[in-house]
């Protein structure tokens, strides 16, 4: 008969076995009886030789290889009803372990989804990501006649592809409105070399790049449905992009993330020309390109490869790019570790945190296991004095606390499932949105749940499985409360959770200074009731710089006429934006250029009202600084710093970029302004009219009275008045954005600081408990101390000054840890040191305070015995 039947036929077995060992022992006392004895005589001497029927049946139970089976199914029932019996501590230590493992599997699964889950791209492993790093700019950069020397020279690639900057395009079809969406430029073998496949259609051909043939475009999902209505006849129909034409071939599957940017609405074909691949100035830039790797290759071998290529094309640079070529180094980087980068840090301090989280929850079930176990001391005496070894009590008492660990990993799942998705926006751009809780996430719960049992309760098992019998069943369980090393060991076990929350409240701390720090820098303008409105006009042919200036012009007067509006300006560099430009070799009259990087900004008259930026000196700009008037700028008081040197601008002439730029006048001088955050550095800036350097993108600042209710379909309807075919987009009130630009901060902050708070109050609700415990322990030693004169409020100080040790060494011992995390936290600070004395002396103080008022509590008690009842206690 095999193990499982011999398992699950164990009530046939029993029987069998008990009929076979009573006919055995029945013929044993028959042959007794028949030699000669009685039969009273015959039955003790046969159960002589047996040696009890019972030990025979065990000895048989364990022959056949169930009998741990038996006895862990059995363990696991009085566990079970130990926890019905116990209902309040079998919820409180439940509900602790839910809220430790359910953070622990939050977090995990997101790092599950960023760093281990592969791409959802055909092989992710074999895809790597690769540009040039240039010493001298301090950045990577690529241009195409660099990437059309890697296509041919390279040996390590099935394929190298590349893509541009995703740029904002108006698309219009038949009769539909103009919509904004993000194009993306990619060589035609992009989608090829992922190993994706349309939903719809098909993917660019190989000579779809090249002029007459490149006027096709691929949809993304989210457009196909929006913009079409899932119309599966899509394919073919004529579209235009900036009003030029174009073809529709494929729709994207959904769910599809491409990894250039996450939003991208549309693909287009990307050629590289002969013309555009030849070294030289004007080179056209690329943003990345993506290569698959062959078989075999590794990414060293594929660097190697390409450094090979690089170097021969670095002569072929016209001075001084062939000095910067040749200075510069391949990067080729796993597909993955580049766009998981940015969150690497972030996820690991998150882990640590949590992690930590979870040692102080184990080690507050292990102090309340400790002080259960006092309760518990008779009956566990009991078993020992009928024949338990003490490894049988340290097995059934595990088995409780892993049954609790495996109760709480199934809460601690249904937590982390409401708070994965909650912990999104720690997901890099180009990974899934969703984050799954798949068969790795579960393992991991399992884990934790196994840990967590075992090691908040093999400490209390071992040190409650050795009981002093004699005194244990004389005294009804009272040894155990003696037991100093139980006693030191709950103290050990406090002073870890003291350590580990300090590292936590630390941490969070500094990021809470941090954002508050941030949020007190002062923007330089007032967000307060300006609406920002985008529009991009096209196509070209029908807006040349004559056109865009009419328009705008036009535009400007419709939306100054909605009732309202207080002020209304364009500008082509809006505070806060995600993309602005940099120029540089600015110079003054008489002065040579500067090596400073100066931010342009073209805006009309009305741009520094609606912002309240304010003037210091000059004047701003108005209708009469237009086409055919005197060149004019405003500059910021860095700009006025850097190049006058302390000499009022106003009046001084300067020029911007190349020697053959027009000269311009300075008349006026404007407060800085945080332009690109508020965590950012001030740059110089360089105002310009509008009509003296008109753009066909602009961003409408519009500042409200207090009632702005219907104000953005009134902006909506006055553009449309004008031209129906250029739409509105980034639609955004100027505080929403600024909110915006620091959510990340506030989330991590909110984040850290929460498992911060939540390690507070268990640390204290630990402290709690051992003072508790202690209190009840030395219930003799006060009444004594009491019968002898002690006032109440010396037991008092004695109590608080015990719990006060405790934090105190804590404190002391989680100074070192939390400096090594504040290291790892200090890119994610601002204005404040990763060592700031300030966070470090307040949080130690909190903690302490927290000690104290969780040791006040049963120190009051104490301190309010009656000395005649506590004497009685022992």
């Amino acid at each position: 008969m095999n193990w499982w039947r011999r398992l699950l036929r164990k009530e046939e077995l029993e029987r069998q076995l008990d009929s076979e060992l009573r006919f055995h022992f029945e013929y044993q006392v028959a042959e007794f009886v028949r030699n000669g004895m009685s039969e009273p005589e015959a039955r003790r001497r046969a159960r002589i030789e047996f040696g009890g029927i019972e030990q025979t049946k065990e000895a048989c139970r364990q022959a056949r290889g169930t009998l741990w089976v038996e006895t862990v199914v059995a363990d696991i029932r009085y566990a079970a009803r130990t926890m019905r019996r116990s209902p309040a501590f079998a919820i409180a230590a439940i509900s602790t372990l839910a809220l430790g493992i359910g953070v622990n599997t939050a977090i995990f699964s997101t790092f599950n989804t960023v760093f281990l889950r592969p791409l959802p791209y055909v092989q992710p492993e074999r895809l790597v990501w690769t540009t040039k790093y240039f010493p001298r700019f301090n950045g990577d950069r690529m241009f195409v006649p660099e990437y059309a020397a890697w296509r041919r020279q390279n040996t390590a690639f099935e394929h190298l592809e590349a893509y541009g900057i995703g740029i904002g395009v108006n698309l219009t079809s038949e009769n539909r409105s103009a919509e904004r969406v993000r194009a993306g430029h990619v060589t035609p073998g992009f989608f090829t070399m992922l190993g994706v496949q349309p939903h719809l259609g098909r993917t660019f051909a190989p000579d779809e790049d090249q002029p007459g043939r490149n006027h096709v475009a691929i949809l993304s999902n989210s457009v196909w449905r929006n913009f079409f209505e899932s119309d599966p006849a899509v394919l073919g129909k004529a579209i235009a992009l900036n009003g030029k034409p174009g073809i529709v071939i494929g729709v994207m599957p959904p769910g599809f993330i491409d990894p250039a940017a996450d939003d991208t609405g549309i693909w287009l074909p990307d050629a590289v020309d002969a013309a555009s691949a030849v070294p030289g100035r004007g080179m056209r830039p690329l943003s990345g390109v993506i290569g698959r790797l062959k078989p075999g290759a590794t990414v060293e071998s594929a660097r190697a490869s390409l450094e090979v290529a690089a170097r021969s094309m670095s002569a072929q640079y016209p001075a001084p790019w062939s000095a910067y070529h040749a200075a510069a180094r391949v990067r080729v980087v796993p597909l993955q570790e580049q766009l998981t980068h940015g969150s690497k840090i972030l996820i690991f301090v998150l882990m640590g945190a949590v992690g930590f989280i979870l040692l102080i929850v184990c080690a507050n079930l292990a102090n309340m296991f400790l002080s259960r176990a006092v309760v518990r001391q008779k009956e566990i005496a009991l078993r020992a004095a009928v024949g338990a070894s003490r490894s049988r009590l340290v097995r059934l008492l595990l088995t409780e606390s892993l049954l609790l660990g495996l109760c709480g990993g199934l809460a601690g799942m249904v937590l982390a499932y409401w708070g994965a998705s909650a912990l999104s926006f720690l997901l890099p751009e180009a990974i899934p949105r969703h984050v799954p809780i798949d068969t790795r996430v579960l393992g991991f719960a399992a884990f934790c749940s196994v840990a967590s049992g075992i090691l908040f309760g093999l400490a209390p098992a071992v040190i409650a499985s050795k009981p002093d019998l004699n005194t244990s069943l004389k005294e009804g369980g009272r040894s155990l409360a003696r037991h100093q090393r139980s006693f030191r060991f709950q103290r050990v076990l406090v002073v870890a959770q003291v350590a580990l929350s300090l590292v936590l409240l630390i941490g969070g701390g500094l990021l809470l200074r941090s954002f508050l720090a941030l949020m007190d820098v002062n923007p330089g303008f007032n967000p307060r009731k300006v609406l920002l409105a985008e529009v991009s006009l096209a196509p070209q042919e029908l807006y040349g710089p004559p056109q865009q200036v009419r328009f705008f012009r036009r535009a400007l007067e419709a939306i100054r006429n909605i009732p309202g509006v207080q002020h209304a300006a364009i500008t082509d560099e809006s505070p806060l934006a995600t993309f602005q430009s940099v120029v540089s070799g600015l110079a003054a009259e008489g002065q040579l250029p500067t090596d400073d990087t100066v931010v342009p900004v073209a805006a009309s008259a009305g741009y520094f009202n609606a912002l309240q930026i304010p003037l210091l000196a000059g004047r701003f700009f108005n209708d009469r600084d237009g086409e055919g008037g005197p060149r004019v700028a405003i500059v910021n008081q860095t700009l006025a710093r850097i190049l006058f040197l302390g000499v009022d601008p106003v009046g001084r002439r300067i020029h911007l970029g190349s020697e053959t730029e027009p000269w311009v006048t300075v008349i006026g001088v404007v407060a800085d302004i945080r332009h690109r955050g508020l965590d950012d550095k001030i740059w110089p800036e360089l105002y310009q009219p509008y009509m003296q350097a008109p753009t066909p993108w602009m961003t409408f600042v519009i500042k409200a009275s207090a009632d702005s209710s219907g104000l953005i379909p009134a902006v909506r309807k006055a553009i449309a008045g004008i031209d129906r075919n250029q739409p509105l987009f980034d639609i955004e009130w100027m505080e929403r954005r600024l909110s915006d630009s620091v959510a990340q901060r506030r989330q991590r902050a909110a984040l850290l600081g929460s498992f911060a708070l939540l390690a507070l109050v268990i640390a204290a609700v630990g402290i709690y408990g051992v003072m508790a415990y202690s209190v009840a322990q030395r219930t003799h030693e006060v009444g004594v101390r009491m019968a002898l004169g002690a006032q109440p409020g010396a037991i008092l100080r004695m109590v608080v000054a015990d719990g006060m040790r405790l934090a105190v060494t804590g404190v002391a011992l989680g100074i070192a840890g939390a400096i090594g995390l504040s290291r790892l936290l200090s890119s994610f600070l601002f204005g404040v040191t990763a060592t700031d004395t300030a966070t470090f002396l307040s949080v130690s103080v909190l903690l302490i305070s927290a000690a104290c008022l969780a040791a006040y509590i049963p120190a009051r008690r104490a301190a309010r015995a009656d000395p005649a009842f506590a004497l009685r206690q022992d």
